[in-house]
C-alpha cells in the first residue's frame, strides 16, 4: 500500500526529487546490494522524493524483469520514508505499462512514472494510453513529458491543453517535464504548477530559471552524491534568499557540470559518486565508463572542489 496519497504528490510535491542510477557489479549484473545501500543513504538524509527512471536508471540496458527488480529494490529500500515513483519503460504495447504500474503498486510505490510509447498520432490515443494506465492502479501516475516523435514527422511537444486534458484525470497528479525548451517549460510551468505535481528539469541553474513561473520541484544533478546541499539551495530558494540560492549554485553546479557535462553526464555522476564512496562505477556494455584521461580529469575537478574530504551529507559551504 502507498505511503502517500495522490492527493499528496499532486498538492505537496516540492524540492528536489533524486533519480537513482543503477549500479551494476563488474560483470554486468545489477547490483541490488548496492542499490539498496544507496537508496538506504538517500532515504536517511531525508530527501521528500526520489525516483527510477529510463534515462539515469539505465532501463535502456535492462530487461522488462530487471526493470522490475529494480524498481522492487529501491522501493523496499525507501519505503515509508519518501515518496517512491517508479518509471515503466519506453517501448511496449499499453498492456505491458499497466503490467508495470501494478507491479510497481504491488511493490510500494507511492507512484508509476509513465512514458508514452508510440508515435504522436493525436491526442486522443495519448489520452487514451495514460487513462487505461492510471485507472489500472490505485497509486499516482505521473507523466514523462518529453518530445515525443510525430507519426508526421519530426517531433511534437505535449501541448498546454493535451496536459491539461491529462491532468484533469484522477489518477494523473503531474509529470517530469523535459519538454527541452526553456520558453515552452516557462510556459507549462505558469499553466499547470498550482494543479498538480511538477518535477522540473534537472538542475538547480533550470530550477533558478523556473522558480518564478511556480516551478516547485526539480530533479537533482549532484544531489546525488550531496543531498544536504540540494536541500540547502531550495531552502534557500523557498525562502527567496535568491544571494544564497546562486551562491551554491556557483560554487558546486557551475564548476562541475563544466567538466562533467563535457565528459558525458551520466557516466560523469557515476563515477564521482564512485568517487565519493557511494556505488561501484561499472556500467553495462555498450555504454562505456570513463576512459583513463577522463577518470583523470574528473578527479582533477572533484579534488580542486575539495570534495573528497566533504562527507556526502555535509550542508553547502559558499
Amino acid at each position: 500500500m502507498a505511503t502517500f496519497s495522490r492527493d499528496h504528490i499532486r498538492s505537496k510535491l516540492e524540492g528536489p526529487v533524486f533519480p537513482v542510477p543503477t549500479p551494476f557489479t563488474e560483470n554486468g549484473a545489477v547490483d541490488h546490494e548496492a542499490l539498496a545501500k544507496y537508496v538506504d543513504f538517500l532515504a536517511g538524509a531525508g530527501v521528500a522524493a526520489l525516483m527510477s527512471t529510463v534515462g539515469t536508471s539505465r532501463f535502456n540496458l535492462l530487461s522488462f524483469d530487471e526493470m522490475k527488480a529494480v524498481n522492487a529494490t529501491i522501493a523496499g529500500a525507501a519505503k515509508g520514508r519518501c515518496i517512491v515513483i517508479l518509471a515503466g519503460p519506453m517501448t511496449g504495447g499499453t498492456d505491458t505499462h499497466v503490467d508495470f504500474a501494478r507491479h510497481a503498486e504491488k511493490a510500494g510505490g507511492d507512484a508509476v512514472i509513465a512514458f508514452m510509447p508510440e508515435r504522436y498520432y493525436g491526442q486522443d490515443a495519448v489520452v487514451d494510453f495514460f487513462k487505461t494506465v492510471s485507472e489500472s492502479v490505485g497509486i499516482a501516475t505521473m507523466i514523462h513529458e518529453m518530445p515525443m516523435r510525430s507519426g508526421y514527422g519530426g517531433q511534437v511537444q505535449y501541448a498546454l491543453d493535451l496536459l491539461d486534458r491529462l491532468t484533469d484525470m484522477p489518477g494523473v497528479v503531474g509529470m517530469k517535464e523535459e519538454c527541452m525548451d526553456g520558453g515552452y517549460a516557462y510556459l507549462l510551468h505558469r499553466r499547470l504548477a498550482g494543479k498538480c505535481g511538477i518535477i522540473g528539469a534537472g538542475s538547480k541553474r533550470l530550477y533558478l530559471r523556473d522558480f518564478q513561473a511556480g516551478a516547485k520541484a526539480y530533479l537533482v544533478g549532484l544531489g546525488n552524491f550531496f543531498p544536504q546541499v540540494a536541500k540547502d539551495f531550495h531552502a534557500a530558494m523557498k525562502a527567496h534568499d535568491l544571494a544564497r540560492a546562486h551562491a551554491i549554485v556557483r560554487a558546486y553546479e557551475d564548476p562541475y557540470f563544466d567538466v562533467a557535462v563535457g565528459l558525458g553526464w551520466h557516466v560523469a555522476l557515476k563515477e564521482t559518486m564512485h568517487l565519493l564512496g557511494l556505488m561501484p562505477p561499472h556500467e553495462r556494455a555498450p555504454l562505456p565508463r570513463l576512459n583513463a584521461e577522463q577518470q583523470t580529469k574528473l578527479i582533477a575537478c572533484v579534488d580542486k572542489l575539495g570534495w573528497r574530504g566533504r562527507a556526502p551529507t555535509h550542508a553547502a559551504v559558499v
